[in-house]
């Protein structure tokens, strides 16, 4: 009887070998970002469109003095210094009207310990295919050590000059 007897196979036969080199690519690239991430010699972090923290590396949370899992619980606007935080929210709502690709900034963060600690903050941005914010990438470089020279350098410029002048009246 035809009921126990195979009469016909239906199937398709595809090559995928070119499917799994790009999947293989995508691994390597997504490796490669996530060790550079996480081993940069800057901090690097992921924020949300409202400056919640989304993804630190190791570097960041050296410079602020908060773990991965306090530093996701802040914004950035958590730890930023009252005085620099106009001028970073400018340049951010410039970046995401489309007035700028990046913005550099001097500014400063409170390091958990409560003391200031002076950094410079580039930032992008990334949006998705419809023009809204994904995420926004930020490097974080602690530029403490030169800003504290160069307020002691400009201290005895004035010092300096304050002596000149006395000098001169005499």
């Amino acid at each position: 009887s035809l009921d126990d007897q195979a009469v016909m196979m239906y199937g398709t036969c595809q090559d995928i070998s070119k499917r799994k080199q790009r999947e293989e690519a995508l691994r390597v690239s997504e490796e490669i970002f996530r060790s550079n991430f996480e081993n940069a010699a800057s901090g690097i972090a992921l924020l949300d469109e409202n400056g919640s923290w989304l993804k630190v590396n190791a570097k960041l949370c050296e410079i602020v003095g908060y773990t991965k899992d306090e530093l996701l619980d802040l914004s950035f606007q958590d730890m930023t210094h009252p005085d620099d935080f106009d001028a970073d929210l400018n340049l951010l709502h410039e970046l995401v009207e489309g007035k700028r690709s990046y913005y550099q900034l001097e500014k400063r963060y409170f390091h958990k310990k409560g003391h200031v600690v002076y950094i410079l903050l580039a930032v992008s941005i990334v949006k998705n295919k419809d023009g809204n914010v994904l995420y926004f990438i930020a490097q974080i470089n602690d530029i403490s050590k030169l800003k504290r020279a160069e307020i002691k350098m400009k201290s005895l410029i004035a010092e300096n000059a304050a002596l000149m002048d006395a000098m001169t009246k005499v």
